[in-house]
């Protein structure tokens, strides 16, 4: 895992809560970072041969807007709040990224075929939830989890 601030490319110090299972433990940022807005991060343990495997929908955290790109093929996605910015990253199949928000709020997550197209496909949803995009079809007809 990593954790970027956006547009500076430098990785802030953090540390990983004690858990045995590396998909739920906790990103702890230092107190002189967790203020900073447009830090996210990419989950991705494994290779980029192996697919991260996130949690189920139901277990993802209640402050996390995340979009994973179930389709075979690499694409430019972004996640996006009110409160943290815009956040984007290329994504390979079984790649998944994240940002923070208010639970309750909503947010919006989008895919393109890379960042210089203006059209692709984006869903409005609640902060707490991951969208799976699971086939990418130009002029916003994709499939995702939400709508299929």
């Amino acid at each position: 895992m990593k954790i970027m601030l956006l547009g500076l490319g430098l990785a802030l110090p953090y540390s990983i809560g004690e858990s045995e299972d590396r998909s739920a433990a906790q990103l702890l940022l230092n107190p002189e970072h967790s203020r900073c807005c447009g830090i996210y991060h990419r989950i991705s343990d494994k290779g980029p041969d192996q697919p991260t495997t996130p949690p189920p929908a139901s277990e993802t955290p209640r402050d996390r807007l995340c979009v994973r790109n179930s389709d075979s093929t690499r694409y430019f996605f972004a996640v996006e709040t009110i409160e943290g910015g815009r956040h984007t990253e290329y994504l390979s199949p079984g790649e998944e990224l994240c940002t923070s928000g208010n639970p309750g709020a909503t947010g919006t997550v989008s895919v393109f075929e890379s960042p210089d197209v203006l059209e692709g496909c984006s869903r409005r949803i609640p902060i707490g939830q991951r969208e799976e995009m699971l086939r990418y079809v130009d002029f916003d007809r994709c499939f995702w989890t939400s709508n299929t």
